[in-house]
């Protein structure tokens, strides 16, 4: 334990150191990251004005290259639209030229037909025919001559190109004003082509030539205005192509001008950013400083007080270490008082002379556990006192496997609640398939609780108990039994058991860890504190337990964002003001430490204000804690009077909700008080001892001396006068001032046992009021409505009780069964186990009743009954299981605590007892009997049935040998008291020789065997029945002096008995 926990001091040290290491380094970064910021901020200005000019200077460019390329975009759409109506143009005019073309080419084939010797023909004319000459002439007109004459005219045709001269001339030269003069000459010479035929062969041809020529022209003069004009456009078009190209020459300059600079913008851009990134991270880093000193300024200086706390921890382990590891070791079996003196008076006390060091203000809690574990243990069930948490150290930090003494189950609950989700098995040493399930657990390393534990634990789970592991080739192994079972690590065992005392010996406590959950007055104060919260205002406990809930989740919360940020602290590497994400983990993490703290603050004063609230009930609480306490040490009287917290739980819950409310929580309070009070008396009627008769005894005399020992009063001056006194209860001893109730009742328990029983009632009636003395008209209907299906009733019998016919009158008057068909009853004996299972399946089912009887003789089968109960999943609301049995120090506790217990012993008082015979009675036996003297004799039975039950409590002055007088006697000679009455009319009609032979030799005596004791009987038989009854001259006494009379009441109705 020291070590481990030096280790783990020191990790959570160095994680601190480390922290606030880490801290410490980002504040020296902050006055450096200041100075350099400024001039950092500097440069990024200049870099960003002269960008702003490069960016400038771009778009002065831009706006250029823009302009240009609009231009070239505008001469490009000009050239090309010019360029269409150039090549329109060109194709009609050439479309119409295409129209004259085949007659010129015509003309041109016929010229090419003449050669030399057609043209020398027309020369040799002198005088040529006016055909030719005209022809002639026209020729020379076209070739452009000033001298259109035939001698021209010859002299062309001389030429000896001269065809080859008309078949290259250019058409396209001829003008206007030849073409008219052609035409003038044709047309006044009005040649013909069959007249130049006839004339010439070669003026025929050039007659067609000039013919062509003519037509040719003709077209050529409307298609001339479209050659200029295209020749305009193409002179256009080639003044726009060298613009376009000027202008192109510009925009790449333009172009690369915008190119440079946005290289050069680029550069300084990179330059800026750059500068901007490193400023970014400047700024980064003094934001994250900042929100690094804001979030953990107060952590740093608490991570160094907790450095310092750790350091001196470190050095108060040793002591600290000695008691917790002592506490693990011997502390388990004692009670919490008992615990405490050890520490604070031995072990404490002791350290500090041997001068170990010690913390101050230890505590196991802070060594052993911590309060996110506290808070699952409590949300698993584990009460919050401080003896339950140390049971929770014990549990969970012991070397050795935990022994449960649990007489009220809370810890059994909580295992149950904390390792559910680990897949806890639970068994007894009673179920035959434990130790099969016991294997798989230590194999697989699951937990196994073993409950209902008794004082003798089976051998055969020793080597578990006792963890003597194995080792073989490295792997381990434990015996169980003969057989060896591979042992998991991970392996729990829980032992629990119900014995609030158990006999275990030395190898026991040596092997285990034995833990006392008895629970404590102030633990069950609280408990009870929350059902009464919870009965009365439910609001408030839920929001209570919510409370609880949201604290824990609170604390866990926080614990683990500590560990967190401890964590990451201590992984980060290199700048901690560059790890972003440590960053804002803290900041998130200082928000939540934020956000938890302020619920926890809030949860707090809430917490106190809803315990102010909730103490208002703690007196009802304290009452209930009390009587409990009282409950459980009556086992010290029957082993038989055990009870279960559960048990009693759900009896107060009854108690709240049958009490009387009230607006006024005062009254509330008290009839709360009262209800509880009253709900004892009900359950039990306490069993007292035989008195002795003689006076001062030897026995009597012992008692008055410890009595001495006891009580500062000395016992002289008693006198056998007021010893001897019929009613000494009521009067003070003498010799005596000053002497309490409680003194007084010592002092007669000591010797007048046999006035105990009205001397109680006087103190009970004085200290709680006489409404706590008053008696339930039918305890049978109050147990009853305090049960339910699951839950077994158990008469407790003593001589002389059978509750068996008040069952069947109780469910008949109350309840409207039929005792023949809806009471099942089965006398429970050798081999009788398997018909009272079947029993019990059958009216858990149909909602009969089921009364087993005699159970002290089959004690070793109520653990196998217990079982069915808890594995019947689903009861009819109207069955019940009632059990009788004699008190049997062997009976099972936990059948006994997870019952209800009636105590059906005869009642001590003749007047208690003659009044509850009497309320055996039920009101229909008197409208069925109208006889006149049924109530007289009904009354004096009971007195009689109250007189023969009272006198055993005498002994021998009462009766020789015991009798069991049960109410079976008084019911059968009521019956042959109704039968009496059935055939009489009148007193004096009724045969009372019969009548007391009956009752006397038959009911009653039947059960006697002493001669001297049927002497007795016969004698009250004789003195209380008969004719005197009703004589009305002389009134009947059953006995009377001059202090008391007992005699039949005046009233003899039901109700004026009753009354009386």
């Amino acid at each position: 334990m020291l070590t481990e926990n030096d280790q783990s001091t020191k990790k959570l040290c160095d994680r601190f150191s480390k922290g606030v290491e880490k801290l410490d380094d980002a504040s020296s970064q902050v006055k450096e990251l200041n100075e350099k910021l400024v001039i950092q901020r500097e440069a990024v200005e200049e870099k960003t004005k002269a960008c702003e000019t490069l960016l400038s200077n771009i778009l002065e460019s831009q706006n250029i290259a823009t302009e240009s390329h609009a231009q070239s975009s505008q001469k490009a759409k000009e050239m090309e639209t010019q360029s269409k109506e150039i090549e329109n143009e060109k194709k009609e005019a050439e479309i119409a030229l295409s129209k004259a073309l085949p007659a010129l080419e015509q003309a041109r084939a016929a010229l090419s037909e003449l050669d030399k010797n057609d043209v020398t023909e027309i020369r040799s004319f002198v005088k040529p025919p006016q055909p030719v000459q005209v022809i002639s002439e026209c020729i020379c007109v076209f070739k452009g001559m000033s001298d259109v004459s035939w001698k021209a005219a010859k002299g062309m045709m001389a030429d000896t190109n001269f065809l080859q001269s008309l078949q290259a001339m250019d058409m396209n030269s001829i003008g206007s004003k030849q073409l008219s003069t052609v035409k003038e000459h044709l047309i006044s010479s009005k040649i013909t082509m069959e007249q130049m035929r006839i004339v010439s062969k070669a003026g025929a041809g050039f007659l067609r030539f000039v013919h062509a020529v003519l037509e040719y022209c003709e077209v050529l003069q409307d298609v001339r205005p479209k050659r200029e004009k295209v020749a305009k456009l193409e002179k256009l078009f080639s003044q726009n192509e060298r613009d376009l190209d000027r202008i192109k020459r510009k925009l790449a300059r333009v172009e690369e001008d915008v190119r440079r600079y946005n290289e050069k913008l680029a550069t300084a851009k990179e330059e800026q950013a750059a500068l901007q990134e490193e400023t970014k991270i400047m700024e980064r880093r003094l934001e994250a400083a900042d929100k690094l000193f804001n979030g953990l300024g107060l952590e740093s200086v608490r991570w160094r007080e907790e450095i310092e706390t750790l350091k001196k921890k470190r050095q108060n382990l040793l002591g600290d270490c000695l008691v917790s590891a002592a506490f693990l070791t011997y502390s388990g079996p004692f009670f919490y008082n008992l615990r405490q003196r050890m520490l604070h008076d031995d072990w404490l006390p002791d350290i500090s002379r041997r001068g170990i060091p010690i913390s101050e203000d230890f505590k196991f809690n802070h060594l052993l556990t911590d309060e996110v574990t506290v808070a699952n243990w409590n949300a698993c069930g584990l009460p919050g006192d401080e003896l339950s948490v140390q049971n929770g150290i014990l549990t969970t930090r012991a070397s050795r496997f935990p022994l449960f003494i649990d007489p009220q189950q809370q810890a059994l609950k909580w295992l149950k609640t904390m390792e559910e989700k680990n897949k806890l098995r639970v068994a007894t040493f009673n179920d035959p398939d434990f130790l099969k399930y016991l294997e798989l657990a230590i194999k697989y390393g699951t937990p196994f609780l073993l409950e209902d534990v008794y004082d003798h634990i089976d051998p055969i789970i020793q080597n578990v108990l006792s963890k003597n592991i194995l080792v073989e080739k490295n792997r381990s192994y434990v015996m169980l039994g003969d057989k060896k079972v591979e042992y998991d690590p991970n392996f729990r065992l829980y032992l629990n058991t119900k014995l609030s005392n158990p006999a275990y010996g030395p190898k026991v406590f040596g092997n285990a860890t034995v833990i006392n959950c008895t629970i404590t007055e102030e633990a069950l104060q609280n408990q009870l504190l929350d059902v009464i919260v919870k009965h009365e205002q439910s609001g408030l406990e839920e929001k209570k337990n919510m409370l609880i809930h949201t604290i824990s989740d609170n604390r866990k919360i926080l614990k683990k964002l500590e560990s967190n940020l401890l964590l990451n602290f201590t992984l980060s590497t290199g700048n901690i003001l560059d790890n972003e994400e440590l960053i804002n983990t803290m900041e998130e993490t200082k928000h939540k430490v934020t956000d938890t703290a302020e619920k926890l603050v809030l949860a707090a004063k809430t917490s106190a204000e809803i315990e102010a609230l909730t103490c208002a009930y703690r007196p009802a609480a304290k009452r209930g804690a009390l009587l409990f306490f009282i409950l459980t040490d009556m086992a010290t009287i029957s082993p038989m009077y055990q009870f279960a917290l559960a048990a009693y739980t759900k009896l107060f819950e009854t108690v709240l909700q049958r009490s009387a409310p009230d607006t006024v929580l005062k009254r509330r309070l008290t009839n709360i008080i009262t209800k509880i009070t009253e709900a004892g008396n009900v359950a039990v009627e306490c069993e007292t001892q035989k008195c002795p008769v003689s006076w001062l005894t030897n026995s009597n005399w012992r008692d008055l001396q410890r009595l001495e020992e006891i009580l500062p009063i000395q016992f002289k001056g008693l006198t056998k006068s007021w010893y001897s006194l019929s009613n000494l209860e009521d009067e003070p001893p003498p010799y005596f001032e000053m002497v309490t109730s409680f003194q007084k009742l010592c002092l007669l328990r000591c010797f007048r046992l046999d006035r105990i029983c009205r001397a109680v009632e006087n103190f009970v009636a004085e200290i709680l009021g006489n409404n706590c003395m008053s008696s339930s008209e039918s305890s049978l209907a109050t147990v009853y409505e305090q049960s339910h299906p699951e839950t077994p009733i158990v008469f407790i019998l003593s001589p002389g009780s059978d509750p068996t016919e008040s069952l069947k009158k109780f469910a008949k008057s109350h309840l409207d069964l039929d005792p023949s068909i809806n009471l099942k009853f089965l006398s429970m004996g050798q081999g009788q186990e398997t018909s009272a299972l079947k029993l019990f399946k059958l009216a858990s089912a149909d909602g009969s009743w089921l009364i087993l009887q005699n159970c002290h003789l089959l004690v070793k089968w109520i653990p196998q009954l217990k079982k069915s109960i808890e594995s019947t999943k689903k009861f009819h609301p109207n069955f019940r299981l009632w059990i009788t049995t004699e008190p049997s120090p062997d009976f099972p506790i936990d059948f006994l605590q997870l019952s209800l217990k009636v105590v059906t012993e005869p009642l001590l008082g003749l007047k208690r007892n003659l009044r509850a015979t009497f309320l055996e009675i039920p009101a229909s036996k008197f409208v069925e009997c109208q006889h006149p003297a049924f109530s007289t004799l009904a009354y004096t039975l009971s007195f009689f049935h109250a007189v023969v039950q009272e006198r055993r409590q005498y002994g021998k002055l009462g009766w020789n040998v015991p009798y069991d007088f049960n109410l079976s006697d008084f019911h059968a000679s009521l019956a042959v008291i109704v039968d009496q009455m059935k055939s009489t009319r009148l007193e004096s009609e009724i045969s009372w020789g019969s009548l007391r032979y009956l009752i006397d030799e038959v009911m009653y005596g039947g059960r006697v065997i002493d001669e001297f004791d049927r002497r007795v009987l016969r004698t009250y038989i004789h003195e209380y029945f008969g004719e005197f009854l009703f004589d009305k001259c002389q009134y009947f006494h059953f006995y009377a002096n001059k202090r008391i009379v007992y005699g039949i009441p005046s009233d003899v109705s039901r109700e004026g008995i009753i009354s009386k």
